[in-house]
């Protein structure tokens, strides 16, 4: 059996005021890594432009081997 869900909490902008899911947007970042994705997302208020934050979207893996310090 399938429950409708709904949203009863509203986030609201603590610059403009405004409440509401639907005024929060994200952006990629102009920054592309090499194969040409973006670094990270700005997600942010689109009624008055304030930034909630900035997500990684790509995550880049050491290339450094690690040893276990224990052992030595």
């Amino acid at each position: 059996m399938k429950k409708d869900v709904t949203l009863k909490a509203k986030p609201k902008c603590p610059q403009c005021s405004i409440e509401g899911v639907e005024y929060i947007s994200s952006i990629d970042s102009a920054e592309k890594s090499n194969s040409d994705e973006p670094w990270f997302n700005i997600a942010y208020c689109n009624q008055c432009g304030h930034i909630y934050g900035v997500f990684n979207k790509i995550q880049l893996q050491p290339i450094v081997q690690y040893h276990n310090l224990k052992e030595q």
